[in-house]
């Protein structure tokens, strides 16, 4: 995988660019906090790729805007914590002491979700599983080192949400591009995965 970082015009205002170049077969983008991500085969000219994204930019844009209107999963009064509100004083008041809590317990999860699911899946070897922040994926699974990572964000949603980013990262375990084999065992999988992806998309935090 190759990291490229570049700035991007559109309308006349620069945005921040980065364009990952990995194993893949189609071109993917995304724009979330003020930075485009394009996602690519290692085949892809940088310049096709920018042409491209000039046509999905002012898309891109509005859904951030919308995504932005959404009900924030934290706030000082309240948490989403696996898609249930809490109140705040309820949980430690520190922002670190609070994180450190949501990490712990959304890496217990996901470890547990893993682990059922390799064994529904017949996966013989099981993977190393961590949970950091992360801007532009909901996980990642690395084939080289056999290691699971998951977004913090995950936190905030229902279990059966977070369930379904768990099955497709264990879908790469056969299958390391999204192809039409990746598909169908996932769907095999999770039969309600598009339902469950909108939700993630749109911050709808319960099922």
């Amino acid at each position: 995988m190759r990291n490229i970082e570049t700035t991007y015009i559109y309308n006349n205002k620069e945005y921040k660019l980065v364009i990952t170049k990995k194993r893949m077969r189609s071109i993917r983008f995304r724009f979330i906090d003020n930075v485009f991500y394009i996602s690519c085969p290692y085949t892809c000219f940088t310049d096709y790729a920018i042409k491209c994204l000039d046509k999905y930019a002012g898309r891109l844009i509005e859904s951030e805007k919308k995504r932005n209107d959404k009900e924030p999963p934290i706030t000082n009064e309240y948490v989403y914590i696996f898609g249930d509100k809490y109140s705040r004083s309820d949980l430690p008041q520190e922002d670190d002491k609070l994180e450190k809590l949501l990490k712990r317990l959304l890496l217990e999860e996901v470890t547990k979700l893993t682990r059922i699911n390799e064994e529904k899946m017949s996966i013989r070897i099981s993977y190393k599983v961590t949970v950091r922040k992360m801007k532009s994926r909901w996980g990642s699974n690395s084939s080289k080192t056999h290691h699971i990572t998951y977004s913090f964000n995950l936190i905030h949603f229902s279990k059966d949400i977070i369930e379904s980013v768990v099955v497709h990262e264990l879908c790469h375990d056969k299958y390391k591009d999204h192809q039409k084999g990746f598909y169908s065992e996932l769907y095999h999988y999770c039969p309600n995965y598009n339902i469950f992806r909108k939700k993630l998309n749109k911050g709808i935090y319960k099922w």
